[in-house]
């Protein structure tokens, strides 16, 4: 007796439910109007419209230039030293590591790495000048004449202090 209760009761619960799910709206599996839009104008009509390059401030101008010549200044400092630390770790090319010469040379590399710093300074202003130029619709391509033979002179510099560091024993 108990198992009919049983079955029965779970014979309605199952059947309410199902009837309840029997009375819900399922959406529509019909194109939406989203769906039918012409991309392709869309895209011929955006390559078109030709975005207004605003041109750049005197202010970012001069700001650009003073960032150039800190770089020329610190790329002229760091070129001075370079002769320097090349001496410092050719003589402990062959040291072992923690020996008096390849710690010498390695406080030679870090001083160089200091002249650096102050190239990639002015690069990372020259960075946000462009990047905010990008976002206000500004004349970044004159942005980028600025920036790029600050760029090489960092490129040029990392590359020398890898040359230095690649040459003596790692501990």
């Amino acid at each position: 007796m108990l198992r009919r209760l049983a079955a029965l009761s779970a014979l309605v619960l199952f059947g309410s439910i199902e009837s309840a799910q029997a009375q819900r709206t399922y959406p529509s599996l019909s194109r939406r109007p989203v769906e039918s839009r012409d991309r392709d104008a869309e895209i011929a009509k955006a390559a078109l419209a030709q975005p207004t390059i605003k041109p750049l401030d005197q202010s970012v101008v001069t700001e650009l230039t003073r960032l150039g010549t800190r770089a020329s200044a610190a790329a002229q400092s760091f070129d001075q030293d370079f002769a320097a630390s090349d001496r410092s770790v050719a003589a402990a090319q062959n040291a072992p590591p923690a020996s008096e010469a390849w710690i010498t040379a390695q406080e030679a590399i870090s001083a160089l790495d200091a002249k650096r710093f102050e190239s990639v300074t002015a690069l990372a202003g020259m960075d946000t000048i462009y990047v905010d130029q990008l976002n206000a619709g500004g004349d970044a391509s004159t942005v980028e004449g600025y920036r790029t033979p600050v760029v090489a002179m960092v490129d040029k510099q990392n590359d020398r202090l890898d040359s230095l560091r690649f040459r003596l024993k790692q501990p």
